[in-house]
């Protein structure tokens, strides 16, 4: 249920990006967003019908659990292949932002290494699951804890080089706009990044003290919606911090066309 809302959140988000934002950025953005959209379709397809087989068409019956020849097990390899690779999508993005702003390879590189290999235990862990049942899943011990400690350490090396940055050039900044606005990127970067690493860390923290137990399910099923929404998020945010600056110029394509946040600076300055 808390997938199925935060579904219609995204899709909110979809019509505000479509209608506001769309047209001012580049036509890779505008088809990476349409891919984002059509994997979180497909997940929520996948994750439906699994749901549906478990809990509607074989309730009360607890073999479907380890049946590996059902619908249910059949789907269950698609749920956390396409959440890693929703979650991969979103750290390349964020990665690409940390490239342009600090003009280093180093950082994002390090991210999407860390970003793929957790990915590949995520495919790994669903294809797996499919073969040996959904309640044995648990014994994925290293598996399990790669892909959800990977993302989550992937999300905590972007929010702090971010709000470092972003700091840094707020205390540069001379006027008061300036370092409000950059105030407000901090908030949001904070705010999102928090929301994805807690999600993760939630997930991983029940995966490890209810070992025997299938809970961590619960924030399993709604994490790429979480990294989607964030993500989103991020780039409809750009309309509200343009209606608080007086100049016309966009805030974060600005910081897209440049490799530090100088001439934006000297721009509101």
């Amino acid at each position: 249920m808390f997938s199925y809302g935060l579904f219609g959140m995204l899709i909110v988000q979809l019509f505000f990006y479509q209608f506001d934002t769309r047209d001012q950025d580049p036509t890779w953005l505008r088809v990476f967003v349409s891919v984002l959209a059509l994997s979180e379709l497909v997940n929520m397809i996948v994750t439906t019908i699994f749901m549906w087989e478990v809990l509607a068409q074989h309730w009360g019956d607890p073999f479907i659990l380890l049946s590996v020849d059902s619908l249910a097990s059949k789907t269950l390899a698609g749920i956390p292949l396409l959440s890693g690779i929703v979650a991969t999508m979103a750290h390349s993005f964020f990665s690409w932002r940390i490239h342009r702003l600090t003009g280093s390879s180093l950082i994002p590189t390090i991210v999407m290494l860390i970003s793929l290999t957790t990915c590949a235990m995520a495919g790994y862990c669903g294809i797996r699951a499919a073969h040996i049942g959904i309640f044995r899943l648990t014994e994925l011990d290293v598996e399990v804890t790669i892909w959800l400690g990977g993302s989550t350490l992937c999300d905590l090396i972007i929010s702090a080089v971010l709000v470092f940055k972003l700091l840094y050039q707020q205390k540069r900044a001379m006027s008061f706009q300036t370092r409000h606005q950059i105030h407000h990127l901090i908030a949001l970067t904070v705010e999102t990044s928090l929301v994805t690493t807690l999600t993760a860390l939630f997930a991983l923290a029940l995966f490890i003290l209810l070992h025997n137990d299938d809970m961590f399910f619960a924030p399993l099923l709604m994490l790429s919606q979480v990294y989607s929404n964030c993500l989103l998020a991020t780039l409809n945010s750009r309309t509200v911090l343009n209606k608080v600056a007086s100049s016309g110029h966009p805030l974060w394509v600005d910081l897209d066309r440049s490799r530090t946040t100088t001439s934006l600076l000297h721009t509101y300055e």
